[in-house]
């Protein structure tokens, strides 16, 4: 699986088009999400993204809840894949779901410090070490932790481990979109999070394939988009317990 740094070729076109973006802000149409049409019944420790399968259930991994899980939101149910360990057909911490051609999937194992395929049938495939490269020098110095962001349609990632935070300057004012903050639909349309005062509703800008500004998004108080379906997107909710509620709202017309 070789790695492609996508989400620097999406950001670089965010710029590209930021400055019509501010000419056409007025224009745009915004759309606003007003109620989901499924809640999952059951919270979740844990949801940073969903992976949307051809049956329509979805690959959801729980880092908190130590589960691997194929969700079936119209049914309401829930079956656990593999189980927690350290050997084949298990994992520690699963995270990071994403898509692969053929109907397979990755994710990330955390625990064990590995991506694991998953095949059509969600059976295990190859594993690949989180860890790439040689150490030389105390620490991890020539080590490199690989963590795509996302697969583009011929199974390639990209993204990645970003500076170390005590070497990061900081700037004097937040950007106009926040830090990885782009997550891209089947049809190609980048959904690109803008920052918002503390507290506010999510809100995106939509852009095409070919760059253009498309609509804005608004997503209810309190949600997060965690993946993308055919039709659908999918929006976990955090509630005053810190607990994870799974949503889905039609995203088109």
């Amino acid at each position: 699986m070789r790695a492609v740094p996508l989400r620097i070729a999406l950001v670089g076109a965010v710029i590209l088009v930021t400055a019509a973006c501010s000419e056409a802000g007025d224009r745009v149409p915004e759309r606003d999400f007003a109620e989901a049409d499924v809640r999952f019944s059951e919270p979740f420790g844990m949801v940073t993204t969903v992976r949307e399968m051809r049956d329509g259930r979805l690959l959801v991994a729980d880092p908190l809840g130590q589960a691997l899980m194929a969700v079936d939101l119209a049914a309401g149910t829930a079956d656990t894949i593999g189980r927690v360990g350290p050997g084949p057909g298990e994992y520690s911490q699963p995270d990071l779901v994403m898509p692969l051609p053929g109907d397979s999937s990755l994710f990330a194992d955390l625990g064990n410090g590995r991506l694991v395929v998953l095949g059509p049938d969600l059976s295990f495939g190859e594993t690949f070490p989180i860890a790439q490269g040689e150490p030389s020098g105390p620490g991890m110095g020539g080590m490199n932790i690989v963590l795509p962001q996302g697969t583009d349609s011929q199974g390639r990632g990209g993204g990645g481990t970003g500076p170390d935070v005590n070497d990061f300057d900081w700037p004097d004012v937040m950007p106009a979109f926040a830090g990885n903050g782009v997550r891209v639909t089947p049809e190609g349309d980048a959904w690109v999070r803008r920052s918002v005062s503390a507290g506010g509703a999510a809100e995106f800008d939509v852009f095409g394939p070919g760059g253009e500004l498309k609509e804005r998004v608004v997503l209810p108080r309190g949600r997060e988009v965690v993946g993308f379906g055919r039709e659908h997107v999918y929006v976990a909710q955090r509630d005053e317990f810190d607990l994870i509620w799974l949503e889905r709202y039609r995203r088109t017309t």
